[in-house]
């Protein structure tokens, strides 16, 4: 496995494991650990090991983007 980061979508494996989820994200794997770990975080065993798939990843990280978009500040008459 190469250490250079992944910066096109085709250099993606179709399963992540560990290294290649930190790898991907640009993160250290002790955060990848915790994600693959956390409840919310699609993963999946495959032979003992865990990993995400690809589109799954993209699903979370796109809901995860969706959830932080910035809300319109009230207009001044509106405030108490």
């Amino acid at each position: 496995m190469s250490t250079d980061r992944i910066t096109e979508y085709d250099q993606i494996p179709l399963y992540l494991d560990l290294n290649e989820l930190a790898r991907t994200l640009g993160i250290p794997k002790s955060s990848a650990y915790k994600l693959l770990n956390s409840k919310e975080f699609p993963m999946t065993v495959i032979a003992g090991k865990k990993m995400v798939k690809k589109e799954k990843l993209l699903e979370w990280l796109l809901a995860k983007e969706n959830r932080r978009k910035p809300v319109e500040p009230k207009h001044p008459s509106e405030r108490r």
